[in-house]
């Protein structure tokens, strides 16, 4: 998921240096912080905009700086001075950009206004309906993404947002002063009454219209990182799918001899046709969640859909991606991609499942497709990378680790795993100053356990008597 945050602060009175800085911090200690990719545009001017969502194609579009409500979003121009963006003119840029642009993030004052017009196009927008202080706004968004980062669906990060601000400020309103007690409880009064609004009810989740009313609130854990357009029209998609993946097979004399005859129905009460509708739901299932970025690899979706609707396997269906049923998955759907071949993230998804299975062939093949459709995805060529390490080509795998640090200059497992294919070269001393990079970032991020399992490496190279940098 790529995240796009815009910065703009003319006037110069809000830390946004720091709320992006803290956005980052959560994201890299986030457990699902490999799917999460951030790109930050800085001093961000009116014509920068289209730029920018094209360049990136973001999923989440995240604004920082000032609103003033009807008149829209302050930007600034050249001469950093401020220069307003109207509602209509934002709204209509996000309907341009409404194919991958999945939710908008307004963290500014006043900007409920252009919520409520963005989410005309777009599937969910966030807004504040007053003003809202600066650490505030901070608290919200840390919040939000480290839910986020999580794996928690977009409309709970938004409830963990709330309730971070609720956690680091709601008591800040207790005064500490040297006034006596009865001038405190003067100014407390008169601070509550100016405080119409509490901060943490300040910011206001926006949902499309017909998203809303069709999202099924039960949805279980099988389909929280869907996107929400996806969840719309499952059954229908599903039973369209199903109608051509049942043709398909015929053609290709796939199917059972029931559904191999020409002039045949596909009878779901048969035996033979029972079997086959569930490899068929499944293998359309997981394709539809393979294309919007959901690696379900469960047989479970094999043994237990013969009766099943589309709409109960979001209701029962669980994510075994990280059990070890995988192998059952991808025999029985050899065709991870046969809803739509030209997905990146679906390549990249069935790569990622291949290699957890040991077919690392198999994943080089997916990663270098993922690559062809999405030449710049840091993530392809990091497992691209592992999957070579694997089969033995070194020289490869630093050539993929390389282009994921070219892409990603703080990647620390890319430098980490750069020095283990050096080393299986011969290139020791290159190793080593891959690992003290690698150890260097370990210890800025915070992640404790790579950090002394990096040193324990460079110490052990180092123990051969080698030269080093440190």
């Amino acid at each position: 998921m790529k995240i796009l945050i815009l910065a703009s602060n003319p006037r110069k009175d809000l830390n946004l240096e720091g709320e992006i800085r803290d956005l980052q911090e959560v994201i890299e200690r986030a457990k699902n912080r490999e799917h999460l990719e951030v790109e930050i545009g800085w001093a961000v001017r009116p014509e920068d905009l289209q730029r920018l969502l094209l360049k990136h194609e973001p999923e989440i579009v995240h604004f920082c700086g000032h609103g003033t409500g009807q008149q829209g979003l302050v930007l600034q121009d050249d001469s950093r001075r401020e220069k307003l963006v109207s509602t209509d003119a934002l709204s209509n840029l996000f309907q341009l950009c409404s194919e991958w642009v999945k939710c908008v993030l307004l963290n500014a004052c006043y900007s409920e206004v252009q919520a409520n017009a963005i989410i005309q196009h777009i599937d969910y927008a966030i807004g504040m309906n007053h003003e809202i202080r600066d650490e505030a706004a901070i608290a919200f968004a840390t919040g939000f993404y480290q839910a986020l980062g999580y794996g928690q669906p977009l409309e709970q990060s938004y409830k963990f947002g709330c309730n971070a601000i609720q956690l680091q400020i709601s008591h800040n309103s207790n005064f500490r002063s040297a006034l006596s007690e009865e001038k405190r409880k003067l100014e407390v009064a008169t601070t509550m009454e100016k405080v119409v609004i509490p901060e943490h009810l300040k910011p206001v989740l926006k949902i499309k219209p017909n998203l809303a009313s069709n999202v099924d609130k039960s949805a279980s854990e099988v389909t929280k990182n869907l996107l929400p357009s996806t969840k719309l029209d499952i059954q229908s998609y599903i039973d369209q799918a199903l109608e051509k993946e049942i043709a398909r097979r015929q053609a290709d004399s796939e199917l059972t001899e029931d559904l191999a005859k020409p002039n045949s129905r596909f009878n779901s009460h048969s035996s033979s046709a029972k079997k086959t509708r569930k490899l068929l739901v499944g293998g359309i299932l997981g394709g539809i969640l393979a294309t919007v970025g959901v690696t379900v690899t469960s047989s479970w979706f094999f043994t237990n859909t013969t009766e099943m609707t589309p709409k109960d396997f979001f209701a029962h269906g669980e994510d075994k991606y990280e059990e070890d049923d995988s192998q059952e998955a991808l025999k029985e759907q050899p065709q991870a991609l046969a809803l739509k071949t030209n997905d990146a993230h679906a390549y990249y998804d069935r790569g990622k499942a291949r290699f957890k299975l040991g077919d690392n062939q198999g994943a080089i093949e997916d990663f270098t497709q993922t690559l062809a459709l999405k030449p710049n995805d840091a993530h392809a060529y990091y497992d691209r990378g592992k999957a070579r390490f694997e089969l033995g080509d070194n020289q490869g795998a630093i050539e993929d680790f390389t282009q994921t640090l070219a892409l990603k200059p703080n990647d620390a497992r890319a430098y980490y795993d750069r020095g283990k294919a050096r080393f299986e070269l011969g290139d020791t001393q290159g190793a080593i100053e891959d690992y003290e990079k690698a150890a260097e970032l370990f210890q800025q991020q915070e992640d404790t356990r790579w950090y002394q399992e990096t040193l324990d490496s460079i110490k052990e190279l180092k123990s051969r008597g080698l030269p080093s940098s440190l």
